[in-house]
């Protein structure tokens, strides 16, 4: 091991359970079940200390405790900048079948917001709907389709609505019928700084929680394995 290394294994252990961990959380942005990994980390992580020479008991607490800030941090801000410039058009092809959401504006707090929904779904529309929802309060919009709302664009069909949507991140679901239907992230009715705050709460909340309560596990798991190897060798001096 390079000596340099070796004599700053605490500040590698951290930067390389950043990385790998950053990194892991990057990948389920774009492949969805990559989040399973996520419950390797603690292990992951665990190994480059064992690997390092990071043994004590102290050491891996501390470093525990960074290394999860850290990881909640950068990702907490990759996430909020995928998703703020995500675009606001999401589409989906259902067995041929084209649906679509477009949310202008689609980020920043602008209150107003027109959501175009279309779908290339020759049937009736009659009861098809839009449902705004917000993830950071109990604000919910519920559109039906009707004449006054109805739209054409390019040979889809389909609605538009304009609605002034209180601070806050939403989501919206376009449902033509129980077979086609599309779920859209946005409008994202806050400021970046505000979106951040909410990302990395609900990544710490939702995953980092589950890796600090294995990894905690496995290191105290560690530790009585070490003092209880000692104990014996102890003995066998004896």
């Amino acid at each position: 091991m390079n000596q340099y290394i070796k004599k700053n294994r605490g500040l590698f252990s951290i930067i390389f359970s950043v990385l790998l961990g950053a990194g892991v959380f990057t990948l389920s942005i774009y492949v969805p079940y990559a989040v399973y990994l996520v419950i390797l980390l603690p292990v992951f992580i665990f190994l480059i200390m064992h690997f390092l020479g990071l043994y004590k008991l102290r050491q891996r607490l501390l470093a525990g405790a960074i290394i999860i800030i850290l990881i909640t941090m950068i990702f907490g801000g990759i996430y909020t900048n995928y998703i703020y410039t995500l675009g606001g058009t999401e589409k989906a092809n259902i067995n041929g079948t084209e649906v679509e959401t477009i949310i202008v504006p689609y980020s920043g707090y602008t209150g107003l917001h027109n959501i175009t929904a279309l779908t290339s779904y020759n049937g009736s529309l009659n009861n098809s709907y839009l449902e705004i929802i917000s993830e950071t309060s109990n604000c919910r919009f519920n559109i039906t389709y009707n004449s006054s709302n109805a739209i054409s664009i390019d040979g889809m069909r389909g609605m538009y609505y304009t609605v002034n949507l209180p601070r806050g991140l939403y989501y919206v679901v376009y449902k033509v019928n129980k077979n086609y239907y599309i779920d859209s992230v946005g409008p994202v009715n806050t400021s970046e700084s505000s979106l951040y705050t909410y990302a990395t709460y609900a990544i710490l909340i939702k995953y980092l929680l589950i890796v600090i309560v294995l990894y905690l596990i496995g290191v105290f798991f560690a530790s009585y394995i070490q003092r209880s190897a000692k104990r014996n060798d102890i003995n066998k001096d004896r």
